[in-house]
């Protein structure tokens, strides 16, 4: 699938690395479980065939979050493109193709999002000609009044908003039970880390097949269905 704006449009992977997410997210194995939520990210950006840049905190530049991503989409743009399209390693049910998407909607007054249940945005698009950076500083990063805000700053400038689907960001051991009772967009791999990760130590690695499998058959009949198995005693 290829798209109109291709040749000028690139994505920005905008996350932290594994070793650094461990001091802000206090999740069992999260680790293991952003190395793989990480390599996932970028096998998914990896499958759309367009220009990206991953910019972990060893390139990201700034004296706060908002000033760091600002910087780093200004730097995609420096390269000449006129369309950039961010995303982080945390928002495993993303596929290609809804990126792909995204970069076809986009165009100079016209903004694509992507909302996230935590109140701010897992995907971002937006021409070079709409993106004001100090407004993009100044918003109130890592709080549940992000979209809100971003919004209004976007209305404000008279860029249109297109509305993709919401996701679920990855911040906590309750979000991974969350994103078990949706099969859609996880891979097996994902799964697994997760199962791990809220599966207690001292079950048998046997039970443990058997739940994978139970899981994994369910994932085969209901194809992205909710799976209404209860996650409490984990």
């Amino acid at each position: 699938m290829r798209t109109k704006n291709e040749h000028k449009t690139a994505i920005l992977v905008f996350a932290l690395s594994s070793k650094e997410e461990l001091k802000c997210k206090k999740i069992n194995k999260a680790k293991v479980l952003f190395q793989a939520l990480s390599d996932h990210a970028l096998k998914t950006v990896q499958k759309t065939g367009m220009p990206y840049f991953h910019i972990t905190e060893k390139e990201q530049r700034g004296n706060c979050f908002g000033e760091r991503f600002a910087n780093a989409i200004q730097f995609v743009y420096d390269r000449g493109f006129d369309q950039v399209i961010t995303i982080g390693n945390d928002s495993p049910q993303l596929k290609a193709a809804q990126i792909l998407k995204s970069a076809s909607e986009l165009s100079p007054g016209k903004a694509v999002l992507g909302p996230s249940n935590d109140g701010g945005f897992y995907l971002m698009g937006l021409h070079k000609t709409d993106f004001n950076s100090a407004s993009f500083r100044n918003l109130p990063w890592q709080s549940s009044q992000l979209w809100n805000q971003f919004n209004a700053d976007l209305e404000s400038f008279n860029v249109e908003i297109v509305e993709l689907r919401k996701f679920l960001d990855i911040d906590s051991e309750n979000d991974l039970k969350i994103i078990l009772k949706f099969t859609k967009g996880l891979t097996n791999h994902i799964f697994k880390v997760i199962i791990s990760i809220l599966l207690p130590n001292s079950i048998p690695v046997r039970i443990v097949a058997s739940i994978m499998g139970l899981f994994q058959l369910y994932i085969h009949q209901n194809r992205g269905s909710p799976i209404f198995l209860s996650m409490s005693s984990f």
